[in-house]
């Protein structure tokens, strides 16, 4: 029988291996990440269990990095059913949020525009994002993975949100994040240009 972490002690895992500035993992962030599929749960119970082996990939996975450039972070949560519909009643797209395993097969377009649309952005805030072709990234509680990284392209303009046009993130970004990062979040909208 293997041994199953609780998310309380993933949490204190994790913690105790970054920097104390970055050190604000809760188990409810870890619950996050398990429904987002970043990390399988493999409790049988209504309590989240992780394999030690899985948790030490994880967390070597995803060091703590603060970006050198301007971006815009969007805030993902689990896939839900989210779909937008535009002119002549064509669906843009299905869902909202992020599944790392991709469990409902959605397309690559469906999985882009699940993360890229529909954010509270300002046409000023998105046009200048748009013209300067700056990076849009996801983040799952401050996780983010190689498939949530954009360059915004252009915008348009959907029930009085934003829904970005983007291009795949440069060299430069994939570089950066590599196979995964850990990235700080702090409190406020759930898109936010940082720079």
């Amino acid at each position: 029988m293997t041994y199953l972490l609780t998310s309380q002690q993933f949490a204190n895992e994790m913690n105790a291996r970054l920097p104390a500035t970055a050190s604000n993992i809760t188990p409810r962030k870890i619950t996050t990440w398990a429904a987002c599929g970043l990390i399988r749960d493999l409790s049988t119970t209504n309590r989240a269990g992780f394999i030690p082996l899985d948790v030490d990939a994880f967390i070597k996975a995803h060091s703590y990095k603060v970006l050198p450039w301007e971006y815009l972070r969007v805030s993902l949560i689990e896939l839900r059913p989210d779909p937008i519909f535009i002119s002549c009643g064509k669906v843009y797209r299905t869902h909202a949020g992020y599944d790392g395993a991709n469990r409902l097969s959605l397309s690559p377009t469906m999985v882009r525009r699940a993360i890229t649309s529909i954010w509270p952005v300002s046409d000023s805030v998105a046009q200048s994002l748009a013209a300067r072709q700056v990076p849009l990234i996801g983040a799952v509680q401050g996780i983010v993975e190689p498939d949530m990284l954009y360059t915004i392209i252009d915008y348009t303009r959907q029930a009085g949100r934003t829904i970005f046009h983007t291009k795949p993130a440069s060299q430069e970004v994939r570089r950066i994040i590599g196979a995964g990062a850990l990235i700080g979040v702090s409190r406020g909208p759930i898109a936010q240009v940082v720079s």
